[in-house]
């Protein structure tokens, strides 16, 4: 389940079990229905990432994911069993950080605050 407050017009969402791209009047429809199970969030993986417009490197440990002056990365050795989630590094002048990336959302979000454009998928 996705909060609509996460939500912004383009961005990939699972409904009705199929990656969509979301439409003004989709947003309009969920709203109004006030359904928020309805949708789910899409995984980011190197697949999407790729389909996003990035460029995905395989880096030895890591995965790199680069669009431009943006980048990303994700560990390759698993932790519990489980994929590490693709993380973007903010980095300032005392400390670094890494902000999980799981979901094509919060990816979409977070590159449009930051490089104040879209990133549309060409599938979905």
């Amino acid at each position: 389940m996705i909060q609509f407050s996460d939500l912004r017009i383009n961005n990939l969402i699972n409904y009705q079990g199929e990656d969509i791209t979301l439409t003004e009047e989709l947003f309009g429809k969920l709203l109004y229905e006030n359904d928020p199970e309805a949708i789910e969030p899409v995984k980011l993986t190197k697949e999407w990432a790729r389909d996003l417009g990035f460029e995905v490197i395989d880096m030895g440990d890591f995965w790199e994911f680069e669009k431009g002056d943006f980048k990303m990365i994700q560990l390759k050795a698993p932790i519990l069993n489980r994929m590490m989630p693709i993380s973007y590094l903010l980095f300032g002048e005392k400390k670094s950080k890494h902000v999980k990336l799981p979901f094509v959302h919060k990816l979409q979000n977070l590159y449009f605050e930051i490089e104040g454009a879209e990133l549309i998928p060409l599938k979905g």
